[in-house]
């Protein structure tokens, strides 16, 4: 899913994620999101909006 995110972002110019109710955003743990997210804004992405319904999704710990 990551792999998938940063090849996409090199092809947007705005993308609009929509978390839907699972444990891991994305479905990935371990995931340090942040350097993702900055990685993403460094190529064409200029516009993110995520949605998420579970909190704490977009750390490296498991969400609650």
């Amino acid at each position: 899913s990551v792999k998938i995110l940063l090849d996409l972002s090199s092809h947007v110019r705005s993308l609009h994620i929509h978390q839907q109710y699972i444990n891991f955003f994305f479905g990935a743990h371990d995931v340090e999101w942040a350097s993702i997210i900055i990685e993403m804004f460094s190529k064409k992405l200029d516009k993110l909006y995520l949605q998420t319904h579970t909190p704490n999704c977009l750390s490296d710990r498991i969400c609650i």
